[in-house]
């Protein structure tokens, strides 16, 4: 067996071994079919021609199976990233542990990996990544848009993780260290992060995000196509299209003169409440509820709408969302925050760039400006 743990296709000294050829059969050099006992000459699998009397036309090592050598690391990978993503998102805040050390450590271990080449490694870790989200995804404590964001976060701690493993087996080839040793220290590395996190603490931060758009309507006419996310029509841009809250339907509540909406989504709802309304100027409303499985990473606080009047013609519409940021690192998310957002303003707007004026407006039922 060479350094990699791959078996020699020849047989070597190995033949000369006594009483080797009464345990192990004979094997094809090609697909490892069991030649021993033959009366032809060659491989009736393959067509490999072969002599009992030869020991260099065939082998008695068993086949190499190339799946024993990344499952393991696999599995072991998805097990210990879960458990320790179970445990941080229950006593510590999703910061550096969750972001940094766990994908770090599922790097590291499918780095230490034997028998695979290290672009493999690279492979069974990002797989791995992706076990462990998938886990979570499973045990709902992850929301699907945050679980994306998740996925592009550790590509680079991942990769990261495979190169200290991979570094880290060849050090300790060379040591009295044991290899394995180790083990419980990487696993537990993560957990030890998480828990000075929640000793240290993270203030409340509060982010606002602004997305402006001049649009070709007059002020009036955009006035009248104002609406909730929930309620533009047509597929949202990426990534809402594919990991965002699908919208379902939204209901007003009985004896708020349409002030306040419960807004349905495939999983969960979200209740708006209008809070100032000046035509045709200002349009903001408050999220009083939100439960639509993204509660561990954000809570939106409220959102408004300000129109202002470019010329005759046309608009420029503001729109502006408050939310409790969660996730930490702020330079680590807040981009991918601020691309979620823009994504939901820029789905609102292009409702009312393209749509048709609503037959109500997200409001009370008042007369629009003129």
């Amino acid at each position: 067996m060479n350094d990699d743990g791959f078996r020699d296709s020849t047989n070597g000294d190995e033949q000369g071994v006594p009483g080797l050829s009464d345990r192990v059969p004979a094997r094809c050099l090609t697909c490892w079919y069991i030649v021993e006992g033959l009366s032809a000459s060659a491989c009736p699998e393959c067509g490999r021609a072969f002599s009992l009397s030869d020991p260099t036309s065939f082998t008695r090592n068993p086949p190499f199976v190339l799946w024993r050598f990344w499952l393991p690391g696999l599995l072991l990978a998805i097990v210990c990233g879960t458990v320790v993503s179970l445990l941080l998102l229950m006593y510590a805040p999703i910061a550096v542990g969750l972001t940094f050390a766990t994908p770090t450590m599922i790097g590291v271990l499918a780095g230490y990996g034997r028998g695979i080449s290290f672009s493999l490694k690279i492979l069974v870790g990002i797989a791995a990544g992706t076990g462990v989200l998938a886990c979570l995804l499973w045990l709902n404590v992850m929301g699907l848009l945050c679980a994306l964001m998740a996925f592009v976060v550790g590509f680079v701690p991942i990769i990261a993780g495979a190169v200290f493993g991979l570094l880290l087996r060849k050090g300790l080839k060379d040591t009295h260290f044991s290899q394995r040793a180790w083990l419980p220290l990487v696993v537990v590395a993560p957990l030890i992060v998480g828990a000075v996190e929640r000793a240290v603490g993270y203030p409340e931060l509060i982010e606002i995000a602004t997305t402006q758009r001049v649009l070709e309507l007059r002020r009036s006419e955009a006035w009248r196509r104002l609406a909730f996310y929930e309620e533009c029509p047509g597929t949202p841009p990426f990534p809402l299209s594919v990991a965002g809250p699908k919208p379902v339907r939204t209901v007003v509540v009985a004896g708020t003169n349409g002030r306040r909406r419960i807004c349905y989504f495939r999983k969960g709802f979200l209740t708006k409440e209008v809070r100032e309304v000046r035509p045709p100027t200002r349009f903001a409303f408050d999220v009083t509820e939100q439960q639509i499985g993204e509660e561990r990473s954000v809570r939106v606080l409220d959102g408004c709408f300000d129109l202002t009047a470019v010329s005759a013609e046309q608009t420029r519409a503001t729109l502006t969302t408050r939310y409790v940021a969660k996730l930490r690192p702020r330079w680590v998310w807040r981009p991918l925050e601020r691309w979620v957002c823009r994504a939901v303003h820029t789905h609102v707007l292009d409702a009312m760039e393209a749509g048709p004026p609503l037959d109500r407006a997200p409001y009370a039922p008042e007369a629009p400006a003129p």
